[in-house]
């Protein structure tokens, strides 16, 4: 029953992520048809964002005290809304009620990685998390793909239909599994793992929680990785268009960088073992600047793909190993809002860089500020090794 129970919940993750990948990389490109300009796509992203941070915390703790199947259907009904109220939204300033909607839904691919490692040994948790992370890697490589290709010959809003009825798709798929029941998540926990739960104050959770150094350092390594994410989904469709490549190859081109994205997460907590968790945290953000770096350096589309393989490859690993750190490093009735814990922590940072990045971007132009972006997750890298190796 174990197996069944995982196998449903990377279906989830990979359903939810199908969905994002449908119709976020191709935001920007709707953004900007009706008006939206650059200055203000970035700011309501970052409100987005905000709203999955507080999503996390609030809703993270939640499914630790009460149980993850509720909170699960929740995101699902968010994601089944979002891109209904997107498509029918005209104004620039009224798409914040859907963002914020679609960064309050995300929480559930947190939900289901805090619920592998309930059910999962913790010599075993490294190679879950990588299934976990891979299945939502495929749905999130796939979702560009078919939200390009739609755009190009349906248009916006028959694609992100299609994109309300994969929604209601991971709903059924959530009603229709025990997998978050208090006593489905007990009966898998090895005797040696089980404990009294104690539903402490969730101030000081918290606070115990921020208090790590090893939570604060992955925090700032987050921001700088989620930088390259934005640069990567936000700015290269923008980018493509000025370059004259068409939605359905920006789609492609991101699903082909997601593919190697989810690839990098299988072999990933294998070299950790060899070379170290935190050493390769390292590497992954130096991949992350040097695929970014090579985006505005590039003169055609091959380079182009070549460089966010790189940038794929980097978040990926990067992506596994931070989760698999902090859910090793919590309690389990503290997992899930530890990980919503790592993204307030990350959101001030990448919020201000997101920002200022994005008004550059009207100044120097869109290729330039890749290699602005690099500069700043190489210097950021080296301030966060320091606080790392402090943090031992």
């Amino acid at each position: 029953m174990r197996q069944t129970i995982l196998i449903r919940t990377y279906l989830a993750v990979f359903t939810a992520n199908t969905v994002i990948g449908m119709t976020f990389p191709m935001f920007p490109l709707y953004a900007k048809s009706i008006g939206t300009p650059v200055w203000m796509l970035t700011a309501l992203i970052s409100i987005m964002e905000l709203s999955s941070v507080i999503g996390g915390i609030i809703l993270g703790d939640l499914s630790d005290r009460k149980g993850r199947k509720s909170i699960k259907l929740l995101c699902s009904i968010l994601y089944i809304i979002y891109p209904i109220m997107l498509i029918k939204t005209s104004n620039p300033m009224y798409l914040i009620i859907p963002l914020m909607l679609k960064g309050m839904g995300m929480t559930i691919v947190t939900i289901c990685a805090a619920y592998v490692g309930d059910v999962t040994e913790k010599d075993e948790l490294a190679k879950r998390i990588g299934i976990l992370s891979f299945s939502g890697g495929i749905g999130f490589g796939i979702g560009p793909v078919i939200g390009g290709y739609g755009i190009d010959n349906f248009g916006f809003t028959n694609t992100f239909y299609i994109a309300t009825i994969i929604s209601i798709l991971l709903f059924i798929l959530i009603i229709g599994t025990k997998e978050a029941d208090e006593s489905i998540r007990d009966s898998f926990r090895p005797p040696q793992r089980k404990r009294q739960e104690q539903e402490g104050n969730v101030k000081e959770k918290i606070r115990n929680i921020i208090t790590k150094r090893n939570i604060i350092s992955i925090g700032l390594m987050s921001s700088l990785a989620m930088i390259s994410f934005r640069l990567t989904i936000v700015f290269f469709p923008l980018l493509g268009q000025e370059l004259g490549i068409s939605a359905s190859k920006a789609g492609l081109i991101i699903g082909i960088r997601t593919m190697f994205f989810v690839l990098s997460q299988i072999p990933a907590s294998r070299i950790s073992k060899i070379i170290g968790k935190e050493r390769l945290l390292i590497i992954s953000l130096m991949m992350l600047a040097l695929g970014q770096g090579m985006v505005g350096l590039s003169n055609s589309t091959e380079m182009i793909v070549i460089s966010l393989i790189c940038e794929g490859i980097g978040f990926g690993m990067f992506l596994t190993l931070s989760r698999t750190l902090i859910i090793t490093t919590s309690k389990k009735t503290e997992s899930a809002i530890s990980l919503g814990i790592v993204r307030a922590i990350s959101w001030p940072g990448q919020v201000v860089l997101f920002v200022l990045l994005g008004n550059l971007s009207e100044i120097i132009g869109l290729t330039s500020i890749f290699i602005v972006g690099s500069g700043i997750i190489l210097f950021g890298g080296i301030i966060t090794i320091y606080i790392l190796k402090s943090a031992k």
